[in-house]
């Protein structure tokens, strides 16, 4: 019966916060897609702007993700008030963060753009898109940080609707801006910054009721004055976190770069190849957060072997929906490219590309998944020294080597991506389950 219950309270948790991923997943897809028909220069420039905003959030949104298990543990212990201290630090550090890009959005997207290498059509394309992607960053933030303190009560539910929501709400204002329907003039990736930015302000308004009513349910005392150790707490934990996911996600942006440098036409196949495989790890992320609530409530109330239990089998979960994107992947590849692009030369290299995530996206699950359970644990110092080694030392220089010394293309660094997965899914495993379960305490 206690691994009846297990089983259903992981699905409750996971089930939509999977789903939440995966809509977040289709819309980038869609937003490919759609601008897809425009030229190549537009794919690599929309793709590449999800690469740097992806960066952004991980670079700034630290506390967001800390809220997650900080939150999560005074939940399972009962204390509303450390709770309610944690979630307005919180809150406050990612508007206050957000508001910096937000000042100089065309000035910056330019130099991003360029940065990472871009030719000039990219950069110009770029340009149009990301400045609006960067107008609405401080209220993604924010609404990343609503959706955290909500999530950490264990209610995945409704933020997967607000998110659907706002997804719709993306991808109709896409249609209408990116083509020019209902009587405006077609505004091309203009247009599709634009619908994010209004995507952007809708999902926002929604989390804000949503926490509110949260407050009220859970009677939840809250309150506008800032508390220092709590403050303290979450820009501790947020640094470690934010460095840890940068460390990982800007050996992404500079692998980008350097594809970059092959052309827009690897540049394009590398950002769809990107898209089509965020189908799988991203929901690899919304189990990860479902594990993190799971044992940040259990260590809460001191069951500490219940909250490494609950770790093990949300990872048996990922490895089974790992597998199924596997098999899909693997045996639709030149399908699922050309629902992005009829260019020949760049599904030529996404084929090959897609049958090696077909067997490898596999490691990508497992070691997203056990960070997260780490995490929940406030292991964030490991996971730190673990990415930096993995990402900088394994990674980067493999990928150098190979296009740079060897003048091997886009698939082979292509490959070399999953030689960091397979190292992180080894060290993040051992990590766990040698862990003395009995000594861990809440934060």
């Amino acid at each position: 019966m206690k691994s009846q219950v297990s089983h259903r309270s992981i699905l409750k948790l996971a089930v939509p916060a999977f789903l939440s991923q995966a809509s977040f997943t289709v819309t980038g897809m869609i937003d490919l897609i759609m601008v897809g028909t425009i030229s190549p220069a537009a794919i690599a420039a929309v793709g590449m702007g999800g690469t740097i905003y992806w960066n952004l959030i991980v670079l700034i949104g630290g506390p967001a993700i800390a809220m997650v298990y900080l939150c999560s543990q005074s939940y399972g212990a009962g204390n509303m008030e450390r709770f309610s201290e944690r979630a307005l630090a919180g809150l406050m550090l990612c508007g206050l963060s957000g508001l910096i890009f937000a000042c100089f959005p065309f000035s910056l997207s330019r130099i991003f753009y360029h940065a990472l290498g871009a030719e000039e059509a990219v950069i110009t394309e770029g340009v149009r898109y990301f400045s609006f992607r960067l107008i609405g960053f401080p209220l993604h933030l924010l609404y990343t940080g609503l959706e955290s303190a909500i999530k950490s009560t264990g209610d995945t539910k409704r933020p997967m609707v607000l998110k659907f929501i706002g997804h719709i709400c993306n991808v109709s204002c896409n249609y209408v801006l990116i083509f020019g329907r209902l009587g405006f003039s077609p505004m091309g990736v203009r247009g599709a910054g634009i619908a994010s930015l209004c995507a952007d302000v809708l999902t926002f308004a929604l989390f804000a009721g949503a926490f509110l009513l949260t407050l009220k349910r859970e009677r939840i005392p809250f309150s506008m004055r800032l508390k220092l150790t709590p403050a303290l707490l979450l820009i501790r934990e947020g640094f470690k976190v934010s460095v840890q996911q940068f460390a990982s996600s800007f050996s992404i942006l500079v692998y980008t770069s350097v594809i970059a440098r092959l052309g827009a036409v690897s540049l394009a196949a590398n950002q769809i190849a990107v898209s089509v495989i965020s189908m799988s790890f991203l929901p690899a992320f919304g189990l990860g957060q479902a594990s993190e609530i799971l044992i940040g409530h259990a260590v809460g109330r001191g069951s500490t072997q219940k909250a490494r239990m609950y770790g093990l089998t949300v990872e048996l979960y990922c490895i089974a929906v790992m597998v199924v994107f596997g098999l899909v992947i693997g045996l639709f590849p030149q399908f699922i490219g050309g629902l992005y692009t009829r260019d020949q030369q760049v599904l030529s290299l996404l084929r090959p590309m897609l049958l090696v995530s077909a067997f490898l996206q596999i490691f990508d699950g497992i070691q997203i998944v056990f960070a997260a359970s780490l995490r929940a644990v406030g292991d964030t110092t490991y996971l730190l020294v673990i990415t930096v080694i993995g990402s900088w030392l394994i990674f980067i220089p493999t990928v150098l080597l190979a296009v740079f010394i060897l003048q091997e293309g886009v698939v082979l660094a292509w490959g070399i991506r999953y030689l960091l997965m397979v190292f992180l899914s080894i060290m993040y495993f051992q990590r766990f389950v040698r862990k003395d379960w009995t000594s861990v305490r809440a934060r």
